[in-house]
């Protein structure tokens, strides 16, 4: 499963003023101000997953820290909202991230190997066995 954030969201009238057009600020990207010319029935999202640091048990904003990007290695504890899609025949989850906080810093790069000297070789007479199908209802098996 991915987590997502949603770059634009549906015009309401408790998100945006009837008739109104929407307008770009200075953190707007030049590419959503050129998507956003002829629309009305969609606006740009201001939700955006917080970014901190974590500094003596308080949470710092990322981009005011020594180091005001996460970085490979660095470990990062996540917040997020479960969101449920419910369409005609179908439904899905989908996971909103609210906070990213980085709780310890990498000092190096992390790196890996792709030496595959120790690796165990596996002859296709060592298959798997496959698994019977269970049911999650109670008594129930498929």
């Amino acid at each position: 499963m991915v987590m997502i954030t949603k770059l634009f969201k549906k015009a309401t009238p408790f998100n945006s003023k009837d008739g109104e057009e929407w307008a770009p600020n200075s953190s707007t990207h030049p590419w959503i101000t050129e998507v956003m010319e002829d629309q009305k029935a969609i606006i740009p999202s201001t939700e955006r997953p917080g970014m901190f640091q974590m500094a003596n048990r308080d949470l710092v904003a990322l981009d005011t820290s020594n180091s005001p990007s996460f970085k490979r290695g660095d470990v990062v504890w996540t917040a997020f909202k479960i969101g449920f899609a419910f369409l005609k025949n179908d439904w899905f989850p989908e996971l909103l991230p609210v906070h990213f906080v980085r709780v310890a810093e990498s000092l190096d790069e992390p790196h890996s190997s792709t030496d595959e000297t120790g690796w165990e070789e596996k002859d296709d007479e060592d298959e798997l066995e496959p698994c019977a199908n269970i049911s999650i209802l109670e008594g129930a098996s498929t």
